[in-house]
């Protein structure tokens, strides 16, 4: 049996980040039953739908490195109560209709083939035996999205609020030194 191929995206860009370290180590575990390839993703450009027709070299290295591989691992931080750029869950939880007993623990969705701007919907999903989608219509579960870069108007924005709860904490350490 050929060893799998597993297309890594690692969701911090720190070159030493805890996700790239876990990655490094899941990699380790996995031996050679499997073949690690680490999908770059700090040189895409910003998502511009002007070049879906024509995809810079970047996007379409991700496209292909993605189509390419056998499975997709994501390792990446929490960011908002999901994951930062590439791919974007809409539903985090899926309800079904199944035997007590035949629960199932996981349900694995490939992204092979897919490509940025694609959604998978819960039709396209294999559920295990016996289940069934518990929702009505063709429910979207995720969507595979260029990741997004901070601009100078966020880091602005992010240093503007930290001013200010730093300023609201002083204030209110001084409220209370009269109590």
């Amino acid at each position: 049996m050929p060893v799998p191929t597993i297309a890594v995206f690692v969701g911090s860009l720190r070159r030493e980040s805890c996700n790239r370290r876990l990655a490094l180590a899941l990699e380790k575990l996995a031996g050679d039953r499997a073949r690690f390839q680490y999908v770059r993703i700090d040189d895409l450009p910003l998502y511009n739908q002007d070049f879906d027709g024509s995809y810079p070299a970047q996007g379409t290295r991700l496209k292909d490195e993605v189509r390419g591989a056998d499975a997709v691992l994501f390792v990446t931080p929490e960011y908002n109560r999901s994951v930062p750029g590439v791919l974007n869950i809409v539903k985090h939880e899926i309800e079904l209709t199944v035997d007590a007993a035949d629960i199932p623990s996981e349900i694995t969705v490939s992204l092979k083939g897919l490509e940025i701007g694609s959604t998978i919907h819960i039709a396209d999903v294999t559920l295990p035996k016996g289940a069934t989608a518990a929702a009505e219509g063709d429910v979207a579960i995720a969507t595979l999205v260029p990741p997004t870069v901070p601009t100078a108007a966020d880091e602005q924005a992010d240093a503007e609020i930290a001013e200010a709860q730093s300023a609201e904490a002083a204030t209110g350490e001084d409220e209370n030194k009269g109590e």
